[in-house]
């Protein structure tokens, strides 16, 4: 199985390139976990997020990662994943409240399961610059999913561009300044080479 994961911070295009590109491929396209129980649960997000948003999105991770893991398809376009969610919940820990019960989650991530699923994983880094996730996040109809925190946004950018540096042979960086027809067409031939 090919597991295509999408990250960037939010308004990078995770969920509109990822449809497209699922749709393109004819293969699964997994949402964002966080996003989901924003709207499931109502909770509030950036660095003000509850440590139970912590440990859902922990959890939900984990039981679609074994899923993903236990599937028959060939490919599967997930948005985000626990890279991500690990990212975000770093930066809510350096900056925000709760720091025990966010520390308990963190140590979380380092399972077999997750590791596992790197292993199969391609990444795809929608880069796109702090500020200018904020800005492109103000022209969003949906206020609830809204990451006001540019101390927040920097801190999980570099963790990102971190990221792709140490895993270079398994990483597509795309720069999100040009159309979206542009950017979807590198994508594509990007994604042709690995599947």
């Amino acid at each position: 199985m090919k597991i295509i994961t999408l990250l960037g911070l939010p308004a990078s295009g995770k969920s509109y390139y990822g449809k497209r590109l699922a749709e393109e491929l004819k293969v699964r396209f997994v949402p964002e976990i966080a996003t989901q129980l924003i709207h499931e649960k109502g909770y509030q997000i950036g660095v003000n997020a509850p440590p139970e948003f912590d440990r859902d999105v922990f959890e939900r991770d984990l039981e679609m990662a074994e899923k993903v893991l236990r599937s028959q398809l060939k490919t599967i376009v997930w948005e985000g994943g626990p890279v991500l969610d690990y990212f975000f919940l770093e930066g809510r820990l350096r900056l925000g409240t709760a720091r025990k019960e966010r520390e308990d989650v963190l140590r979380l991530y380092d399972n077999s399961t997750f590791k596992e699923l790197s292993e199969r994983t391609t990444y795809i880094f929608f880069d796109v610059e702090p500020q200018v996730s904020l800005n492109r996040q103000g022209e969003r109809s949906k206020p609830e999913l809204l990451t006001p925190d540019l101390e927040l946004l920097k801190i999980i950018h570099n963790r990102l561009i971190n990221f792709y540096k140490k895993n270079r042979n398994k990483s597509i960086l795309i720069n999100v300044d040009k159309t979206k027809e542009e950017v979807f067409e590198e994508v594509k031939r990007e994604v042709s080479r690995i599947t």
